[in-house]
């Protein structure tokens, strides 16, 4: 665990690259609008698929973040879906990789996939269903990303976050945060329980997207609806 005291910060997680369904357009003119004071912080599942190779939108916003490292700091938290990817980062060590943050003592930042084992343990039958939906995608033609057919099952969905959500504020009270900033669930969200604050970045795999702004005390979850620059983000109510 790396703690560090906040100046600036813009965290956000689940961009898939290499993915359909990642809004690249919205993502590239995201990043060139990063201020110049700010650390970029990805919170896990950069890649959709680690190892396999990236269509040229997604190649041209994996170059804009290790241009930025050159002269910027660039933070990637592991997700579950680029859990090997040290061996491809910079040598210079321009970008670092870390599993978790904790921002200015009080601010734990984790990618969230610890928090929830059911995907993990239930593996075989999520790898049936995965093929279920790639096989439906072929014979509707209705392409959506995965978590939108995931989201239909409301019960079960809402479960799962629930469930992630309430081991999230029990590992932040554990490290005395008294705020916790994952992604991994694609479910946007900022809520307070048991005085612990939750926030939820979503995936630039829909819209609108999210990213948190960490800039001193000030911590705000914003709404990408557009390509607009990070100033004239909605903040999330």
């Amino acid at each position: 665990m790396t703690e560090k005291p906040i100046s600036h910060s813009v965290i956000i997680s689940d961009l898939h690259l290499g993915s359909e369904y990642c809004h690249t357009e919205t993502l590239s003119r995201f990043i060139d609008s990063l201020p110049d004071d700010a650390e970029l912080i990805l919170n896990g599942d950069v890649f959709d698929r680690y190892g396999f190779p990236l269509n040229e939108s997604a190649q041209a916003i994996y170059d804009k973040i290790l241009t930025r490292a050159e002269s910027h700091p660039v933070t990637w938290l592991q997700g579950n879906h680029d859990k090997t990817l040290k061996r491809c980062l910079p040598a210079t060590g321009a970008i670092k990789m870390q599993k978790q943050l904790i921002l200015n003592d009080t601010i734990l930042v984790e990618h969230g996939d610890r928090f929830e084992r059911v995907l993990h343990y239930a593996r075989p039958l999520t790898s049936v269903i995965y093929k279920c939906y790639l096989v439906w995608q072929r014979i509707t033609g209705h392409r959506k990303h995965v978590a939108y057919y995931a989201k239909q099952w409301s019960f079960l969905y809402n479960g799962f976050c629930g469930y992630m959500k309430s081991n999230a504020i029990k590992a932040a009270k554990t490290a005395n945060c008294t705020t916790i900033i994952c992604g991994h669930s694609h479910h946007p969200e900022d809520i307070t329980l048991n005085g612990i604050r939750y926030i939820n970045t979503g995936a630039w795999t829909e819209r609108p997207a999210f990213a948190v702004d960490v800039n001193g005390n000030d911590v705000a979850l914003l709404k990408i609806s557009h390509p607009r620059t990070l100033p004239t983000a909605t903040p999330v109510q």
